[in-house]
Formats: structure tokens, sequence, C-alpha cells
């Protein structure tokens, strides 16, 4: 980050480049970029706690002989991504 310049900001505080957009990106661009950025980021580090949740409800469910049981663990999977 040192490598990076720094942007002088009032009341003597510098920010880094590093949370500037590119040259040529727009607003919308960049927020995409970054909502995007944070989707992928998330859903890796949540899915290492989701799976073992999906299996056990999976295996709940296999018992009552469940015929849709790969929408409903697909929904529960989306439940938990959505809240």
């Amino acid at each position: 980050m040192t490598a990076m310049g720094q942007m002088a900001m009032p009341d003597d505080w510098n920010m880094s480049m590093a949370w500037m957009p590119m040259p040529g990106q727009t607003r919308l661009s960049a927020m995409s970029s970054f909502t995007g950025m944070w989707a992928v980021m998330m859903f890796a580090m949540m899915l290492p706690s989701l799976m073992p949740m999906l299996w056990s409800y999976r295996q709940a469910l296999g018992g009552s002989r469940e015929k849709r049981l790969n929408e409903l663990t697909a929904l529960v999977g989306l439940g938990y991504f959505f809240v």
C-alpha cells in the first residue's frame, strides 16, 4: 500500500489512492465491481459453514421421503445467503 500514492484530505490526513476509482471508471462501475467482489468473497466465506448445515437438513428430510429434496435444500441455501 505504501507504493500507492496518497491524496490529501481536509483536517490534515491522507487517504490511500487504493480507495479511489480507476481512471475512466464511473461511480456506478466502481460500485458494481465492489459489490461483485464483495458478493464472491461472502459466498466463499459462508460456504464452509453452510455445507454441513445443508447436509444435516438434507439427511433429516431424506427420512421423510420428500419428493422435492433438491429444491427444498436449494431454497434453504438461498434463504441462508439472503439473510
